[in-house]
């Protein structure tokens, strides 16, 4: 993708998608810093690598995990969501 296509696309996020998105980065950070990789995601919470590639992706609507792959994910990571 070109810088010009990417600062388009990053600029018409939603405020809403724009959050989602830091969310999930911040679940993929941690992974990384615990040294896990996304076969050991995959092994720990049942999924295909290929549906964590596509989670740890962030692209686009069709990459969007559903609340329960998100479970899932902080599981394995032993994280708690929790809703205030």
């Amino acid at each position: 993708m070109q810088w010009e296509e990417c600062k388009k696309t990053v600029t018409s996020l939603t405020e809403e998608r724009k959050e989602w998105i830091k969310f999930l980065s911040g679940l993929v950070s941690e992974r990384e810093q615990q040294g896990l990789t996304q076969r050991d995601m995959a092994n720990a919470t049942g999924l295909e690598q290929s549906a964590i590639a596509r989670f740890e992706s962030l692209r686009g609507d069709d990459s969007i995990p559903s609340m329960k792959t998100v479970l899932k994910y902080a599981r394995a990571l032993g994280k708690e969501l929790t809703i205030k």
